[in-house]
């Protein structure tokens, strides 16, 4: 299995396979043309993060099913539709956030 390490500021902050350095970016990505706006897909269960790229959205969803279930309930003409899993990218840029907000915390804390 190949292995993986991720770095921030010159800090370790994750050494594992890849495998479980991808499961870092919980959920799946759901890509889709909708009617619906912003305001109207975050208050979807289980959506946790929206960006628009013209007439197509990206959605970061914890439960897949639940969350089309939903959308298809809210825009019957959902399309162009596909779902993945949540590229090493993803749980990069996942990983970095968690190490930032944690070195806040500390930040925080010692003051």
């Amino acid at each position: 299995a190949a292995h993986t390490v991720v770095m921030s500021n010159g800090k370790v902050i994750a050494n594992d396979t890849t495998t479980n350095i991808r499961k870092a970016a919980n959920g799946a990505i759901i890509r889709c043309e909708t009617k619906l706006n912003n305001k109207e897909l975050r208050s979807v269960k289980y959506i946790h993060k929206v960006e628009k790229f013209g007439t197509s959205v990206q959605i970061t969803t914890s439960n897949t099913t639940a969350c089309l279930q939903e959308l298809f309930r809210r825009d019957p003409s959902l399309g162009n539709l596909t779902v993945s899993k949540p590229s090493l990218e993803d749980a990069f840029l996942e990983l970095n956030q968690i190490e930032i907000s944690q070195e806040n915390t500390k930040e925080r804390s010692a003051v």
